[in-house]
């Protein structure tokens, strides 16, 4: 096959108990859609009881981190990986989130497959001088899903000669569409900081050398948003 085949994370509700059907894993098909839509392969990335395969990582030659409420662990062992192995990411809202939080983890000498020091790391990351914090007072970045994708948009700017202005033929400046309650405040060394709103939001981060791009908005639900093709074709270029 010569089709570059892309993982997605999955959204994972694990109850424990008793009823099988409420344990779940679950990929909005938005990702999946625009993946076909760019002569690609998704797949969706099941888990063992919350734990990644490698084996089934193996099969993929990029990733997409996709947006939701609940990060869960096994993430970041699919960032190692492909950290590890070179393999190209795209991060979506949470999914860019979880990004910069591996970053910082990793100036720390933190490795995710090290279960219990990770935990430490973690937990002492959240505790001292966390990633993440819940936004107040924007005005224009955090909503409530709906369907009227203009009454959402929003400017950007991106820095020039980035990835991620390449991604849009050298555009510094974007109108974006925003579903977020949560801002990520910094990052670890291996990604560089390329795009913020006007009200300072970090809005995208990126790394040119392992084709990692992480951003904070919704390219998945804006047809008039072409970074998943373009993704796609920049990891079909370098393959």
């Amino acid at each position: 096959m010569n089709k570059i085949i892309v993982g997605i994370f999955p959204k994972v509700v694990l109850q424990y108990t008793e009823d099988p059907f409420q344990d779940v894993y679950t990929v909005v098909n938005n990702y999946a859609k625009r993946v076909y839509q760019s002569d690609a392969i998704p797949i969706g990335l099941l888990l063992n009881d919350g734990h990644i395969s490698l084996e089934q990582l193996d099969l993929c030659d990029a990733f997409i981190l996709p947006g939701g409420s609940r990060i869960d662990p096994s993430v970041y062992h699919l960032l190692q990986y492909a950290y590890e192995n070179k393999k190209p990411v795209l991060g979506v809202c949470m999914g860019m989130q979880e990004m910069m939080i591996y970053s910082v983890l990793k100036d720390d000498g933190a490795n995710p497959f090290e279960p219990d020091k990770y935990k430490i790391a973690y937990d002492n990351m959240k505790s001292n001088d966390p990633v993440l914090y819940k936004a107040e007072n924007r005005d224009f970045h955090f909503h409530e899903p709906v369907f009227d994708l203009d009454t959402i948009r929003h400017p950007i700017k991106i820095e020039k000669n980035s990835l991620l202005s390449s991604m849009y033929n050298d555009a510094t400046e974007l109108n974006v569409v925003s579903l977020h309650g949560i801002e990520a405040k910094r990052k670890g060394s291996i990604l560089d900081i390329v795009s913020y709103s006007d009200d300072g939001v970090i809005e995208a981060v990126e790394n040119k050398d392992l084709l990692w791009i992480g951003v904070q908005y919704h390219p998945e639900i804006d047809d008039k948003d072409i970074l998943i093709e373009r993704f796609i074709k920049e990891v079909e270029r370098r393959k």
